[in-house]
């Protein structure tokens, strides 16, 4: 009788401890779970910052594109400008010398 009672008391304290050890590792489970989770949201999270990056450096280069065709047909303009000018003023200058003006 008393090694019925040894063998009840060691398969109830060895149940205990599974029963134990199953409700850790759902505990672990639902843990992990969780932790996937926010860990795949975090990395949609950051994906879609990364292409809203991308896209603001993408507008910043077109403007800065757009700004230098801009400045490089002022520097033209000016140029062609400064040529009309003094082409005008030497004109102005020999027709003062021939007495036109």
């Amino acid at each position: 009788m008393e090694v019925s009672k040894n063998l009840q008391d060691a398969h109830e304290w060895f149940k205990s401890k599974f029963d134990n050890l199953q409700t850790e590792l759902d505990k672990s489970r639902k843990t992990q779970e969780t932790l996937q989770r926010a860990t795949l949201e975090s990395r949609f999270a950051l994906q879609e910052e990364r292409l809203k990056a991308d896209e603001q450096a993408e507008k910043a280069k077109q403007m800065i594109r757009e700004s230098r065709k801009k400045i490089t047909r002022l520097a033209d303009y000016l140029e062609a400008d400064s040529r009309d000018r003094s082409r005008d003023t030497s004109q102005r200058d020999r027709f003062d010398r021939l007495g036109i003006l």
